[in-house]
């Protein structure tokens, strides 16, 4: 890998001329770039707006204008770094189902114009990315594989997974292929560009050029024959209006997506687990501990519940709550400053403190034993329920009437939960808290849970937050008049642009978008690939 600061040229003007131009070097980004760089001879550019550390000035690029204030995402996932929000993502792995990737008329989403089965076929593939093994998610699965999950209740209106989450190390997308992403002299990475202008074929219609520029007024100028827009869903939306704008309107001249459907899971405590038996709610809860590969429970409404209640998805994530001073924490912050968050300094005498022989004791016979993580008296446990929004045309992200440093109209973004979410929420919960009880979980892991009456709906609302998981505004489909992107991630309207992002899901489905965008990476870049071959 070749890495330039673009801050290093002064203010000199570069160029380069690359087969495939990456704009934005985070998770998606460099996913793209390494899946790109296996191929001899594809010559890769990746620039990215932040260098390896974060910048309080770069980060003000990422201000929007919210027009409802009820946005926390737009900073709170937001980083410009290299490997982008990998350095605070959580770890999350699961992969979107087949419901939620078909027509679901009764909740006004579409289908995806992909099978479930083509982006299964990437899934090994971003496993192996974070050293994570293969095996399934289901319980129906693992519990074949494993006896111990057969703990785990059967529903016919609940569904349980197992989500993967990969060591602290190997979160950080930008660590985990420091050695391997774009391996070679035809690769490059540009830290401290900042794309800010483009240049079109004005016969084709087609990207010819993206310019980028350094805080301290250096500027790169790349042709390419692809151009790739990978820097999340807001500022992949963003880029292109921009690119709408400077070609007077025409590119997406007759698209009615652009820029709309925008959405969110929101998230909202629901419950709060109170044990009657420690050992029971340890099996239940405890994360699972297989080599480097961590799991853990996520309970969803079935595909059959979500058509009799005629609403999206909707996710049981049980938060674990860790006093300040517990070993617990010193060993999270330890992992978070592996990973790269900028996470509070612990001294030898803070671990020495937090040290607690007899937990200490249980947490090793746990892993040993059962090959789980023991959860002490002490971590208190939050049921918090996660709801798909329906797609809104009127949930919008537009170009501002204000610039940022580098000439670029902020974002504009008209966004806030809805009735329906509000709907979503109580028919939800009312489900869960009836699993629950049916499925004997309350006998040992009682969970006070909140109300579900009318009342509660309205609170549901005020309280609700985005779980930072933005999607939904360049959304994918086979109708150009209603999509942005086709089923290889290509623009409509622009035929050498593809974008990268939770921004092309046409919904969000019942887990976070961090799988599924990156199994969306690979199979854009082998697309682009075979394309290349044939040329």
């Amino acid at each position: 890998m070749t890495v330039f600061n673009l801050s290093d040229a002064n203010s000199a003007t570069l160029r380069r001329e690359v087969d495939v131009c990456i704009v934005g070097g985070g998770m998606a980004g460099l996913a793209t770039a390494q899946r790109l760089s296996a191929v001899a001879g594809v010559r890769i550019c990746v620039l990215e707006s932040g260098a390896h550390a974060r910048d309080e000035g770069l980060e003000a690029l990422n201000d929007i204008e919210d027009c409802a204030g009820r946005y926390a995402g737009a900073r709170d996932s937001r980083v410009r770094l290299i490997g982008g929000a990998s350095s605070l993502w959580g770890g999350r792995l699961l992969p979107l189902t087949a419901h939620d990737l078909g027509a679901r008329e009764y909740a006004s989403i579409d289908a995806w114009p992909i099978r479930p089965e083509e982006l299964d076929a990437h899934t090994a593939s971003v496993e192996t990315l974070f050293d994570l093994d293969h095996r399934p998610f289901e319980l129906t699965d693992l519990t074949r594989l494993w006896p111990k999950f057969g703990i785990y209740p059967r529903h016919a209106d609940v569904s349980c997974r197992f989500a993967k989450f990969p060591t602290f190390r190997n979160r950080n997308i930008a660590t985990a292929l420091r050695r391997s992403v774009l391996a070679g002299a035809r690769a490059a990475v540009y830290l401290n560009a900042t794309a800010h202008d483009f240049a079109l074929d004005a016969e084709t219609g087609q990207v010819r050029e993206v310019v980028a520029r350094a805080p301290g007024g250096a500027s790169l100028r790349v042709t390419a024959r692809y151009f790739i827009f990978s820097a999340g869903t807001i500022e992949t939306t963003r880029l292109t209006l921009l690119l709408n704008r400077i070609s007077g309107e025409r590119a997406f001249a007759g698209c009615t997506a652009l820029g709309h459907y925008f959405n969110d899971h929101l998230k909202v405590p629901v419950g709060t687990v109170y044990p009657v038996d420690i050992r029971a709610t340890n099996r239940l809860f405890g994360y699972h501990l297989a080599g480097s590969t961590r799991r853990n429970l996520h309970f969803e409404l079935s595909a059959q519940a979500q058509r009799q209640l005629a609403i999206p998805s909707a996710y049981i994530d049980f938060r674990l709550g860790m006093p300040d001073r517990s070993i617990y924490r010193a060993l999270r912050d330890l992992g978070g400053r592996l990973q790269g968050r900028n996470m509070p300094h612990r001294n030898l005498q803070v671990l020495r403190e937090a040290l607690d022989v007899d937990t200490l004791y249980r947490l090793l016979f746990w892993r040993l034993r059962h090959r789980q993580l023991y959860l002490s008296a002490e971590i208190g446990i939050t049921a918090e329920m996660r709801i798909e929004q329906s797609p809104s045309a009127a949930h919008r992200v537009a170009l501002s009437d204000r610039a940022d440093a580098y000439g670029v109209p902020l974002v504009r973004l008209t966004w806030a939960p809805t009735d329906a979410d509000r709907r979503t929420f109580l028919a939800a919960l009312r489900h869960f808290k009836t699993f629950w009880s049916q499925a004997g979980l309350a006998s040992s892991s009682p969970i006070a849970w909140e109300a579900d009456d009318e009342a509660a709906g309205d609170r549901f609302l005020e309280a609700a937050r985005d779980a930072s998981h933005p999607a939904g505004s360049t959304r994918m489909g086979i109708d150009p008049t209603r999509s942005v992107v086709d089923a290889t991630l290509r623009c409509h309207a622009v035929k050498n642009l593809f974008l990268v992002s939770a921004s092309v899901f046409p919904g969000a489905g019942s887990a976070n978008p961090t799988l599924t965008i990156l199994q969306l990476a690979h199979r854009c870049a082998d697309h682009i690939v075979r394309e290349l071959r044939v040329a």
